[in-house]
């Protein structure tokens, strides 16, 4: 009988159909927990990936401490990762077909990932023209470590070549072989040809994996009890190693550099940085990265791993995927079963249907004839289905491996016509590379050998091009197990393996960009995070795939309600899963779906915590530049008040020298009354200028507060008139009538700051145009305000023009444009307009340049106004009644001089003589002063004084008047406190935040007339408490 008579032929095409059903289901392709990781050798490339999530943070982004422990313990000698991990010592180990054994005995061990896609073991044997094949080198003297999982790969690998085992040899290593034993060794592909190369010794290798021996190299694995336990944990690991081996396999050169620093314990090895550079590439290809997912697990390998074991005798028969894979890997496993078991009653019902058949024809002879008929027009049938099928080349081949039977699909894919192709090798549909490497051969034994073996890889057409096939090569056996020939099917995945790749790129793309990007569906549910968006909000992809974006509030409302074909780029603040706010810019855009329509929403936003803070500094740094432009001002602002006040001293001094030794109390009080009086105006004024000194240079405070912008003009035009007038400039102010009342919000400095730069802008500008007035004033700037309605909304106008040469057409769209000047290199950053700009705009208003009709450039602030007043201390507290009380007291014209009932006065200041001073004033009026001039001082004072109040400065040479205020109010609560303070009073509330609050608050120089009168205000009144 043929090889293939019309039964088998009939029984192939039913198993075409089969096969080909099976292409067409299967599925396209808080604080840091310490964690100890077995790894099973001494650092080295071998285990960069785990290095590098160590080396560059993503396992501490995971929460992980993670300790590396090397696979050598002290005297050199290899430690079996798995004993580690059962014996509690390790918390994850690396490991191969280990696993399988340790697993076999009842530890309960769980394979978390895959990171060596294929085994390293290999057999090394010394170069010698008697040994051509592996039969040749399984006849010499192989250095053998019986029991060791790589012997175990030596014998399965003997087995499918047809081979027996190699008999018992002598026990040794790679150290045993180099000194000079033994013809051959079973090393690693990633470090022995090294070693046969530093040796100078000719190797020849012989790897299981060509002879359809597939284990799975270096895996990581853990306890079943951990995953139970912490499943988050152990996904946590296994995401920060896949980040890692990607760094690594990205950036070998840098991991090599650092790998190689590390200390070894490997007697032997002496370049241990050409050694790690050797292992860069063959690491490379056992991982299979970035055509396998990193870490990828496939449960059929580990089921035939266990296979093989088993037949050696080395583990037992049974085998639990479900409990010895992680989760998500048997997920899909069982969807895979599940295909498996439909198809298995597919083939059932068609069996079943064929036993039927046979009982029809044994009770219907006399339809023989008929039934053949029928059965001979079914095969036709499938014969034409067969040749229907376009997209995969079908053959049949004989037992030999060549082609019997060859489809329209085969023509069209491989270029060869039936002709052309019967009789033809295996081989022929191979390229020149994997023929001389046996691939064809191989899996033609690993179809024997398993039933089926798949075909993954490149092929070849006629014209000598190569393509990406994708299929499965089929032994096609008799009843009684006989070989008959084999089935192929393949089709071509070049396309959808570059459209991998290409997502696969993407991916990589998305995840290094520095905008976070989270997609989400039609429904609002989140089905992509990049890696940005994971850090940037807490948030792993894991844990936020199909949940509400809404619900977990990162985003606030107006980004989830903007409508993404009109919505600009917002400026949001963003909102991190454990609460903390951060500002951010946000843009949203549509997802289009298969058919053209929404397909969902991609929104993108990059931290701006880094730029605010940039913002800051650049508006600090311009704030100092304008004080020093206005130095001259401020001298003059201070030279005038100290002039007159030490004019006045002076004359007083003078005048009392001439007064006669006998002039009474009244005819001084006359003489030097109105002098000593005005020295106090004079010092009044200084403390307003050095208030707005602190003011404009203290840094933003994050809070905007509504304030009266006429006071803040007047104050910004005054400083500068001095400034203006030394340069020969005129400043004009015109302020309208309801001006007066115009309240905006934000922080008063900053327009000043605004207002500053505009008149220095304008003043310049004036002063550099060659058309010029000849003598002063050289021009004038005119600064207006006035109050105008828009819509519904009140607004502040405020204009600053010149009569200069004004902006040039072509540079008047660009002058807000930061680091845009029109100054000659050093003159100028080019960054006040873009400040002032962001500034105004923070406030909510907008500003705009233009050039006057007449001549001179023009620019026009507008500022909404507020809905409520100014702003002003808040009312009800302490310093407010004092301050109140202390108003009307000297108003009334008491409280100064009366006799003070003897109240027990502390007084604590560093400055000897201003303490002194304030002393006396009290005595005078009765008190009985205890004077401390330090923090201890003052300590022992309160203990031996027993005080009614204490009077004391914040500064103190040894601590803080912070330290006085708490002890005061833990131990004597009952004892009134006023703080002197140089601090501006703009910064009260803070000072009211105080350990036991602060009864009253005086500005320096401190009036000793406004001291007297908070004291008896105080003392004499119970109910100035201050609240809580």
């Amino acid at each position: 009988m043929p090889p293939f008579s019309v039964p088998f032929e009939r029984r192939a095409c039913v198993a075409v159909l089969l096969i080909a059903a099976l292409l067409v289901l299967a599925p396209a392709a808080h604080a840091a927990e310490k964690v100890v990781l077995q790894l099973r050798w001494a650092p080295s490339f071998q285990f960069a990936g785990y290095y590098a999530a160590l080396w560059e943070g993503y396992y501490a982004q995971a929460g992980l401490d993670v300790e590396l422990r090397s696979g050598l313990d002290a005297a050199g000698n290899p430690l079996s990762g798995t004993r580690e991990v059962v014996e509690g010592r390790a918390d994850f180990g690396i490991g191969g077909s280990d696993i399988l054994l340790a697993n076999d005995q009842n530890h309960r061990l769980v394979v978390i990932g895959s990171f060596f896609q294929h085994s390293g073991a290999a057999l090394f044997m010394r170069d010698s023209p008697d040994i051509r094949t592996l039969g040749d080198a399984l006849k010499k003297d192989i250095l053998r470590r019986p029991g060791d999982l790589t012997d175990v790969e030596l014998m399965a690998m003997a087995q499918a070549a047809g081979f027996d085992p190699p008999p018992a040899a002598k026990r040794g290593s790679s150290r045993d072989f180099f000194g000079g034993k033994g013809d051959g060794y079973v090393g690693y592909v990633i470090s022995s040809p090294f070693h046969f190369a530093q040796n100078g010794v000719p190797a020849r290798m012989f790897r299981p994996l060509d002879y359809g021996v597939d284990f799975y190299g270096d895996s990581l694995f853990t306890t079943r009890r951990l995953v139970q336990q912490d499943p988050a944990l152990v996904d946590a690991i296994l995401r920060a190693t896949q980040r890692g081996w990607e760094y690594a396999l990205t950036h070998p050169d840098a991991m090599v550099a650092r790998l190689s620093e590390l200390p070894q314990n490997i007697a032997f090895l002496d370049d241990n940085r050409a050694l790690n550079r050797f292992m860069v590439e063959p690491v490379r290809q056992l991982t299979a990265w970035p055509m396998v997912e990193l870490g990828h697990i496939n449960p059929d390998r580990w089921r035939r791993m266990h296979q093989t074991l088993a037949r050696f005798g080395l583990v037992s028969e049974s085998f639990a995927p479900e409990t010895f894979l992680f989760d998500k890997v048997r997920l899909e496993m069982a969807r895979t079963e599940r295909t498996y078991m439909i198809l298995g009653i597919v083939a059932v019902v068609l069996a079943a249907g064929l036993g039927i058949a046979a009982v029809g024809v044994w009770a219907l002879r006399r339809v023989v004839v008929r039934r053949t008929r029928a059965l001979l027009d079914t095969e036709q049938s499938l014969q034409r289905f067969i040749g229907a099928v376009k997209d995969y080349a079908i053959a049949l081949l004989d037992e030999e491996g060549r082609v019997v039977s060859w489809n329209d699909g085969g023509t069209r894919l491989f270029g060869w016509h039936a002709p052309e192709v019967i009789g033809q090798p295996f081989a022929l549909f191979h390229p020149d590379d994997a023929r001389t490497e046996g691939r064809p051969e191989q899996e033609m034994i690993q179809a024997r050998h398993d039933g089926t073996t798949p075909l993954d890889g490149w092929r070849r057409r006629r014209d000598g091009s190569r393509f990406q096939g994708e299929g499965v090569l089929a032994a096609l056996t008799t009843p009684d197990g006989r070989l008959r020939g084999f089935l192929m099917v393949v089709r071509d995945v070049t396309k959808r393996r570059q459209a991998e790749d290409r997502i696969r790129f993407q991916a990589h793309l998305l995840n290094e960009v520095r905008t976070a990007i989270i997609a989400t569906d039609g429904d609002g549910a989140i089905t992509y995070l990049n890696r940005r968006a994971e850090v940037l909000f807490g948030l792993s992809q894991r844990e936020a795939l199909g949940l509400p974006l809404r619900a977990l509030d990162l985003l606030p409302t107006e980004v989830l309600a903007a409508d993404p074909d009109r919505t600009a780029d917002l400026d949001v603040t963003l909102r991190r899963r454990d609460g903390q706010m951060l500002p951010g810019l946000v843009s949203v855009s549509r997802l289009p779906g298969a058919d053209g329509a929404s397909g969902g929403l991609i929104y993108s936003a990059l931290d701006q915590s880094d730029r605010r803070r940039m913002e800051t500094m650049l508006r600090q740094a311009s704030k100092m530049a304008v004080l020093g432009e206005m130095s001259a001002s401020l001298i003059h602002e201070i030279s005038q008040p100290m002039n007159i006040i030490r004019l006045l001293a002076e004359s007083a001094v003078a005048s009392l020298e001439r007064a006669p030794a006998d002039t009474d109390a009244a005819a001084l009080r006359a003489m030097l009354g109105g002098k000593f009086g005005e020295i106090v105006n004079q010092a009044e004024r200084l403390v307003d200028t050095f208030d707005y000194i602190q003011a404009f240079s203290r840094r933003d405070g994050g809070t905007k507060e509504p304030f009266a912008a006429q006071a803040a003009i007047v104050q910004a035009v005054s400083l500068f008139e001095q400034q203006a007038a030394k340069d020969g400039m005129r400043i004009d102010l015109h302020l309208e009538p309801e001006t007066a009342d115009a309240v905006v919000v934000g922080h008063r400095n900053q327009l000043d700051q605004v207002l500053l730069n505009l008149l220095r802008n304008a003043t310049q500008a004036v002063l550099s145009n060659p058309g010029r007035r000849r003598a002063p004033p050289y021009g004038t700037v005119r600064v207006t305000a006035a109050v105008q309605v828009r819509g519904d909304q009140g607004e502040l106008r405020l204009v600053v023009e010149d009569d200069g040469p004004g902006i040039p057409p072509e540079v008047l769209d660009h002058v807000f444009e930061p680091f845009f000047t029109t100054k000659p290199t050093g003159e100028g950053t080019g960054l006040g307009l873009s400040i002032c700009l962001d500034i105004v705009h923070d406030m909510g208003g907008d500003m705009g340049a233009a050039n006057r009709p007449e001549g001179g450039a023009r620019f026009t602030i507008f500022l909404p106004l507020a809905r409520q007043p100014a702003a002003a201390p808040p009312a009800g507290t302490a310093v407010d009644q004092a301050a109140a009380a202390a108003a009307a007291t000297a108003a009334a014209g008491g409280g100064t001089d009366e006799e003070a009932g003897g109240a027990r006065i502390l007084v604590v200041d560093d400055e000897v003589l201003a303490a002194d001073v304030i002393a006396d004033a009290l005595r005078e009026s009765g008190y009985a002063v205890t004077v401390a001039h330090d923090l201890g001082g003052a300590l022992a004072a309160l203990d031996a004084a027993q005080p009614d109040a204490v009077v004391t400065d914040l500064h103190l040479p040894d601590g803080r008047g912070e330290d006085l205020l708490q002890r005061l109010a833990e131990d004597w609560p009952q004892v009134f406190t006023i703080v002197m303070t140089g601090q501006p009073l703009a910064e009260r509330r803070l000072l009211e935040q105080l350990p036991g609050g602060v009864d009253a608050l005086l500005r320096k120089p401190v009036s000793i007339r406004d001291l007297k009168t908070r004291l008896r205000t105080l003392l004499d009144s119970d109910s100035l408490v201050l609240e809580d």
